[in-house]
């Protein structure tokens, strides 16, 4: 697909971190840019900064995801590009002993991760492409692309990441069947798995958690610059052959 100013791209969670870096390389392109988030005040300013429009998202809440979308159309027209960023992580085991006592994780943070990694994004997928079909073909017969965002746990769950690995998993087997349900109506549907990129997300959970993460994750040391991630996006979205695939992006540096 030929980026440009005929182009119109949704990117949720694109408030902070991969999904900021991701608006920011679209709107450099030319695309107009609809920034979906929960974080108010950083996806407003970067908005204002890239010429793009913000609208609050719960991305949980289908109701807030159909209002946000048909906010972003009316602004900007329908959209030919979904990039999925919006999650959250966690870390808990599933089981442990806490000085002799045995503990279990708890349900509700479990269903919780589903919602907003899983469900959240399925939502948005199916709620975009249901607008991609009502376009007209552009080149080479592709209506739109839809890129979601996974972690490399969705292959690699480290100690204490079974409910994220589980929902990040969720999305990564998403991926191709989506992509069959959409092909003869020339939608794309590719996912992108993230290793240790310098983001809120993975800097805010803690320092032992990060270290661990950091140690024993099986790719080099090292966080990513968010922009490969948007180097990527920008990659796919431009190759109509990448399609029902996966791509796996580790930091490949020492600092």
């Amino acid at each position: 697909m030929r980026l440009g100013n005929d182009i119109s791209a949704i990117v949720a969670g694109g408030a902070t971190g991969l999904g900021a870096a991701a608006a920011q390389k679209l709107a450099e392109a030319g695309c107009k840019v609809a920034i979906l988030d929960m974080y108010r005040e950083p996806g407003e300013a970067l908005a204002r900064k890239i010429g793009g429009i913000y609208c609050h998202l719960e991305i949980s809440s289908e109701i807030t995801v159909d209002t946000a979308i048909d906010f972003a159309r009316g602004e900007n027209g329908p959209e030919r590009i979904l990039v999925n960023c919006a999650g959250l992580a966690l870390d808990q085991r599933s089981v442990w002993r806490d000085n002799g006592r045995i503990k279990l994780h708890d349900v509700p943070s479990f269903e919780r991760l589903l919602q907003v990694n899983l469900t959240g994004t399925f939502y948005m997928a199916t709620k975009a492409a249901a607008g991609m079909m009502e376009l007209s073909p552009l080149e080479g017969g592709i209506r739109g692309i839809i890129i979601n965002s996974a972690s490399v746990a969705a292959e690699d769950g480290l100690e204490g990441q079974a409910a994220y690995a589980a929902s990040e998993g969720g999305v990564l087997a998403l991926t191709r069947p989506l992509a069959r349900d959409l092909v003869n109506d020339g939608i794309r549907v590719v996912t992108i798995m993230a290793g240790r990129y310098d983001t809120q997300m993975f800097t805010e959970r803690s320092e032992d958690v990060t270290q661990k993460v950091g140690t024993t994750q099986r790719q080099p040391a090292g966080m990513g610059d968010p922009a490969e991630f948007a180097d990527m996006v920008r990659k796919v979205i431009e190759d109509d052959d990448i399609n029902g695939q996966w791509v796996r992006l580790s930091a490949a540096k020492n600092k």
